[in-house]
């Protein structure tokens, strides 16, 4: 081993989580599209109506795709055997810039394929690893007293769809009839050859599609606000990955 777990100051099962992803969950791909998109993972949270504004703040029980921020700082180093940031207290101790400031966004994984009571006890000790949205992966062991609260990290509104493909964990946005949602980037639809500017917002409205086959295929119909002068924007269908949640107000 090249550096020191401090298992002292850890949460217990470390050693036994990252074998367990070790061969399990390889190569995430944040926000990737796949062809013919897998079934979502068995540990996803029931993704309720209304779900986009819900259990911000909530820490106990974190469900697989639920997002997160980091509460305070992270300094990690990877783990040999999986690439999974684990904490360096020397680096922390050493006062050195950490690898995520305090407010970083993650999105909540498990290992897969893992037996259901090895991924219940992650739950229940509340230890669990984050897709962070760079990509990398980080785990966040409980350094609460309290089993059933991980206070370095706070449920924030927003939820992804977590699916495991060929031994890869895919994460994307996922939303439901009605959410709040903005256009991440600037594009041209190639069907109109209208362009469509990055920051207009919309819902979600399935029209054309249900949203079983939203959530199936990644894309999303989408009802954009009028402009200032009240002209019509219109209805445009996008890649999940082209939206971003808007809580409400």
């Amino acid at each position: 081993m090249i550096f020191d777990y401090r298992k002292h100051r850890a949460s217990r099962g470390l050693g036994n989580i990252l074998r367990a992803l070790n061969g399990m969950t390889r190569g995430i791909e944040g926000l990737a599209k796949v062809p013919d998109y897998p079934p979502a993972s068995p540990w996803a949270r029931t993704f309720p109506a209304g779900a986009f504004g819900a259990a911000a703040g909530v820490t106990a029980g974190l469900g697989e795709g639920d997002r997160v921020r980091l509460v305070r700082p992270f300094w990690g180093v990877p783990d040999p055997d999986t690439g999974v940031l684990v904490q360096d207290w020397d680096a922390e101790d050493a006062g050195q810039r950490p690898t995520y400031r305090a407010g970083s966004n993650g999105t909540i994984i498990y290992p897969y394929p893992a037996p259901e009571y090895f991924v219940e006890e992650m739950r229940a000790k509340s230890n669990y690893i984050v897709s962070m949205d760079d990509g990398r992966r980080l785990y966040s062991g409980n350094p609460s007293a309290s089993p059933w609260v991980n206070t370095d990290l706070e449920r924030i509104p927003g939820q992804y769809q977590v699916t495991h493909h060929k031994g890869k964990t895919y994460v994307r946005p996922k939303f439901n009839s009605l959410d709040l949602v903005r256009l991440r980037e600037s594009f041209i639809c190639r069907n109109n050859g209208k362009r469509y500017e990055a920051g207009w917002r919309g819902r979600i409205f399935p029209l054309t599609m249900t949203l079983a086959d939203c959530w199936a295929s990644g894309l999303y119909e989408v009802s954009l606000d009028d402009d200032s002068s009240g002209r019509k924007r219109g209805m445009v269908t996008v890649y999940a990955e082209a939206l971003i949640g808007v809580p409400e107000r």
